[in-house]
């Protein structure tokens, strides 16, 4: 048996817990057990008040209030819909199962702390990862990029039944910002959170940002100095701080008493009914207000003080008299639907296709593309509604001009060199050299274009040599997640590319 995990003390010492690849695997299984501390920066990019002055708002105002019974001593259940992005995929070497399991556990994280805390527990119910291309644009700007996600929380998985969904990404963004979320949107269809997966090794670290994350969702703003968690150590940072990563930080596995009273606040309030089913178990406390198209309603735009839709009635949750769809569609336009054939979803490649309005419904048809296999670009072919053609990949890294190289230069990829391989370990960094049958699927080589990569920050390696009174150019980089060549690539009559390997299309 094989564990993985923390250990945190009230002290802020924290230490981790990893298994070794070693021993007989029947009696034996050795860990090792390390001390670990924050190595990167990372802040939150959301901008709030501080927590005491909305408590005390809220405080001031609670004798207008309806009451409702205090929720706190209840357990509650937020079911989450959890999306991998391709640069996070790209971080775990394309492993599905990689990828999957860290979101785990990093939600396990989380849920420590939700559970201990609030008493609150998170489910996951839905998971997807984008193996084959990025479906949302990545900026420098994260505000930018939590548009995206919201946009893809709202859109293609809006029929999924959660309580709030989570992007977690690979990309990069600036000033070190590494969290974001729609504040105060729990039991909305808005209720969406982008977290940077800091560390592709340890998840303790993206489950503490997740944590911050789903308490901005809740509406809990960032602590104070003034706001402190119940440890030993007065330096030890809780859980809502705005800056939640810094080379040298301790974990941080508490909520503060101020978020802890803010809580209390948001039980009582009314607003959070979604969470009081079990997870996969229908809610008994459909509500019509609360954000979710639920049950017999024909929308539901939130309460009447923040509806924006004009085709949907907030008290009844029902199309308004004169509307024929309500906003959330896609084929809605002022109330009124689409006229078939308009398209409400454009082709994002060559292998992909329009889908249009069937003037019948405000819903957008689900999302199709040309079968895999069929041809595109110079000597390309269609794989998951993209084009993969090394010759466009050439042109891509080398720029005008390039093209394929020789079939001389990929026998090179048996080899296992920095330039010339099927990948590389995560772990240990070593690159595995292709089978026969495999190097067209391994390290891409190109011939002419420029001199050097188009992005200036890609490490490449370019040889020559003489074969039968021709000169041969093998040009390639050496990072795998560019350097390799594009799943769906052909590599043979009715065979495919799939994560450095030769594989039958039908399989």
């Amino acid at each position: 048996m094989f564990i993985t995990g923390i250990i945190a003390f009230s002290n802020g010492s924290t230490y981790g817990v990893w298994p070794l690849d070693v021993g007989d695997r029947g009696r034996r299984h050795p860990h090792i057990l390390y001390k670990t501390q924050w190595t990167k920066e990372a802040k939150c990019g959301a901008s709030m008040a501080p927590i005491e002055h909305v408590i005390r708002r809220r405080t001031t105002r609670r004798h207008r209030r309806r009451k409702y019974r205090d929720l706190s001593k209840q357990t509650k259940y937020v079911e989450l819909a959890l999306v991998g992005d391709h640069e996070y995929v790209k971080q775990h070497g394309y492993s599905d199962e990689n990828s999957l399991t860290y979101m785990l556990e990093a939600i396990n994280v989380a849920d420590l702390m939700f559970s201990r805390d609030l008493n609150v527990r998170l489910s996951v119910v839905y998971a997807e990862i984008w193996l084959d291309v990025q479906r949302i644009d990545l900026f420098e700007d994260i505000e930018r990029t939590m548009s995206g996600v919201v946009d893809y929380s709202t859109g293609h998985i809006y029929n999924i039944a959660k309580d709030a969904s989570i992007l977690f990404t690979g990309g990069s963004f600036a000033n070190h910002e590494a969290i974001n979320s729609v504040f105060r949107s729990i039991c909305t269809a808005r209720a969406a959170a982008l977290v940077k997966a800091v560390d592709g090794f340890a998840s303790q670290w993206t489950g503490q940002m997740v944590a911050q994350s789903l308490g901005h969702l809740f509406g809990l703003e960032h602590d104070t100095p003034s706001c402190q968690c119940d440890t030993d150590s007065i330096s030890q940072r809780c859980i809502m701080n705005d800056k939640p990563g810094f080379p040298g930080a301790a974990f941080a596995w508490q909520f503060s008493k101020c978020s802890i009273a803010r809580m209390h606040g948001v039980w009582q309030s009314g607003h959070v009914q979604c969470l009081l089913n079990k997870p996969f178990q229908p809610s008994q406390l459909r509500e019509c207000g609360n954000g979710v198209v639920d049950g017999s309603e024909e929308c539901d735009c939130g309460t009447r003080e923040t509806c924006t839709d004009p085709c949907c009635d907030p008290l009844t949750c029902t199309l308004r008299a004169h509307a024929q769809c309500a906003a959330h569609h896609q084929c809605c336009h002022r109330c009124e639907l689409r006229k078939a054939g308009e398209v409400c979803r454009s082709a994002r490649s060559p292998c992909d296709v329009p889908e249009t309005c069937d003037g019948k419904s405000g819903d957008c048809p689900p999302d199709g593309h040309l079968v895999d296999g069929t041809a595109c670009g110079r000597d390309g072919q269609c794989w998951r509604g993209n084009c993969s053609d090394p010759h466009n990949q050439c042109q891509a890294i080398w720029g005008d001009g390039a093209r394929v190289a020789e079939e001389e230069c990929f026998k090179q990829n048996t080899r296992g060199h920095e330039y010339a391989n099927c990948g590389s370990s995560d772990s240990t960094g070593v690159y595995r050299p292709c089978q026969a049958e495999h190097i067209r699927c391994g390290t891409l080589h190109c011939q002419d274009g420029a001199t050097t990569p188009m992005q200036t920050a890609l490490r490449a390696f370019t040889f020559q040599f003489q074969q039968e009174e021709k000169q041969v150019q093998c040009k390639s980089i050496t990072d795998t997640s560019v350097g390799l060549v594009q799943d769906g690539s052909t590599c043979g009559s009715g065979r495919v590319c799939v994560a450095g390997s030769c594989v039958e299309m039908s399989s």
